[in-house]
């Protein structure tokens, strides 16, 4: 049966003021907590995590929190897991119109539009009121699974429907998460596409980031957003890509096809807002076919980017880097660079601590890979990750699982025919090793 990770990680109250302000999820832990007690009586591996800081202390749903033990203890879990389900509430003023639960897209970082819409159409089936709405913030739980392979999706449970009908809500959901589960494990229906894979890309690799002055990129912007002015792109492999959607929130992606051959575009897909937009077959599921490219300009705000999803038969026109070759130091600086801020809680070193914790890494190795990576342009002068670095992190495990690639690597203690004695060399060659 499935293995599913449900989070909660803001429930923690300081006391009766958080409930008034709503500086906590009122309902999202027992929501949780009723979906696990019914997903694992159901037959389904359970793991089922809350979050021990109130997010006006730290934010557990963000990117700088990765370092906490409730997001380090939550990666853990990640290998072996096939759905992670990120578990909020919301008052009843944050929606005018009545609703079970609303899915929340990603709308920084990888794209799970497709695993969000497969849940929700499994929930309607069972009954319930389902928004799909864009997220304002980093959701950084989901995006952190969806960056390691696990789908995910953030939910944000009604707390006025929990508190009228809380057992309703959650026997519905609970069937229609189990249905979704099911596709996923035999490989049927629209959840089934999105197993292992992050947003769209069917497990077909590591999205890549480019230069727009590349030539073949350049002309692909030029063919479909020449407004667009930024200085990256974003290549991902992908065979299909939801191309439903709207003005939410200050928030939209556009979408027009380009042929590769002579790069005429297509018009944009118009959109198509659920409720007052005309809805298209196949929209969901629009294939990217060979020598045809899918651009997508996201806008989040002020803020935009550009994704172009690549048929996988077509990557090799696309000029993208070989893999570098990296050893075990280079590997720990480059994804601790990626993953934490620089300082933290008055830590100027706090990029090493992490990595030394989770790792074993040295000072001295740490300094002489970070020089190394500044001399191949992996960082910059100032130690910040470059584009460069960011392609080749992509392709990396999580920093932990290089802790335990080195612990394999270290050698056993000899206990010996001489007792204590070899106990002491083998010690002396652990050490050396470590140093």
């Amino acid at each position: 049966m499935p293995r599913v990770i449900f989070s909660v990680p803001h429930a923690h109250s300081r006391g009766p003021e958080d409930a008034q302000l709503h500086q906590y999820d009122l309902a999202a832990e027992e929501a949780a907590s009723g979906l696990a007690d019914r997903l694992g009586s159901a037959g389904h591996e359970v793991s089922f995590r809350v979050g021990n800081l109130n997010r006006m202390e730290v934010d557990l749903n963000r990117p700088d929190s990765r370092g906490t033990s409730f997001r380090k203890s939550l990666a853990r879990e990640f290998p072996g897991t096939d759905f992670l389900l990120d578990c909020h509430s919301f008052p009843p003023t944050d929606f005018h119109w009545s609703i079970d639960v609303a899915l929340l897209r990603l709308s920084f970082g990888p794209d799970n539009a497709g695993t969000v819409h497969a849940l929700a159409q499994a929930l309607m089936a069972e009954g319930l009121s389902v928004a799909v709405v864009w997220g304002k913030h980093a959701n950084d739980v989901v995006a952190h699974a969806v960056e390691s392979g696990v789908p995910a999706v953030l939910a944000e449970f009604s707390e006025h429907e929990m508190s009228e009908s809380g057992g309703r809500l959650l026997d519905s959901f609970a069937a229609g998460l189990d249905r979704f589960l099911g596709e996923l494990a035999e490989g049927s229906g629209p959840a089934s596409r999105f197993r292992g894979s992050v947003g769209m890309t069917e497990g077909f690799g590591d999205r890549i980031h480019v230069p727009t002055s590349d030539p073949t990129i350049r002309r692909i912007i030029s063919a479909s957003f020449p407004e667009y002015k930024g200085r990256h792109a974003v290549i991902e492999p992908a065979e299909l890509v939801d191309v439903r959607s709207y003005w939410d929130e200050g928030n939209r992606s556009y979408f027009k096809f380009v042929r590769l051959s002579d790069f005429r575009a297509s018009p944009a897909i118009p959109a198509m807002h659920p409720a007052f937009d005309p809805q298209y077959k196949g929209a969901d599921k629009a294939p990217v076919v060979p020598g045809v490219v899918c651009v997508e300009h996201k806008f989040h705000g002020s803020g935009q980017g550009l994704t172009i999803h690549v048929n996988p038969s077509d990557m090799n026109q696309m000029a993208l880097p070989a893999p570098d070759e990296l050893d075990w130091a280079q590997k720990v600086v480059l994804l601790a660079t990626r993953s934490y801020k620089s300082s933290y809680a008055g830590r100027g070193d706090f990029r090493y601590q992490e990595a030394r914790r989770e790792t074993g890494i040295t000072q001295q190795e740490w300094d002489a890979a970070s020089e190394t990576l500044k001399a191949s342009g992996h960082l910059d002068k100032r130690g910040a990750i470059t584009m460069k670095g960011r392609n080749a992190s992509e392709r990396l495990p999580q920093l932990y699982s290089l802790g335990k690639a080195r612990s394999s690597r270290l050698p056993a203690p000899d206990t010996g025919p001489e007792g204590g004695g070899g106990v002491e060399r083998g010690l002396a060659a652990l050490a050396e090793a470590m140093a």
